[in-house]
């Protein structure tokens, strides 16, 4: 072989082991690549669990203040009745009072009392 066409072959030989290496470069870089997307969809898949949890946990905490406003409309209307209640004690005693004072005057004789 001349000097010409042992040139050419390793040449040939050269660019071959530089597109080897670009491959081996390439798929290497594949890998990587592959890892990272792999990992992104477990944070991706990690974070919509998260989402989906927080989703729940905050309808839960709705529906608990949602009866929380319920009990708190109860309460109310239990310190309502309670007031009322009270003020019908107080009115009671007072007509009791009054009932009684007025049958002491009508015992004495007295009937302005």
């Amino acid at each position: 072989a001349s000097a010409s066409e042992r040139q050419i072959r390793y040449k040939a030989i050269a660019e071959a082991a530089e597109l080897r290496y670009e491959v081996e470069e390439a798929e290497i870089e594949a890998e990587i690549a592959e890892r990272e997307l792999f990992q992104i969809c477990e944070e991706l898949e990690q974070a919509e669990i998260e989402s989906e949890e927080a989703f729940y946990r905050e309808i839960r905490e709705a529906e608990e203040l949602d009866v929380l406003r319920e009990e708190a409309g109860s309460w109310s209307e239990l310190e309502d009745l309670q007031k009322l209640a009270s003020e019908l004690k107080v009115q009671a005693a007072s007509a009791t009072w009054r009932e009684a004072a007025a049958e002491q005057a009508l015992d004495d004789g007295d009937l302005w009392a």
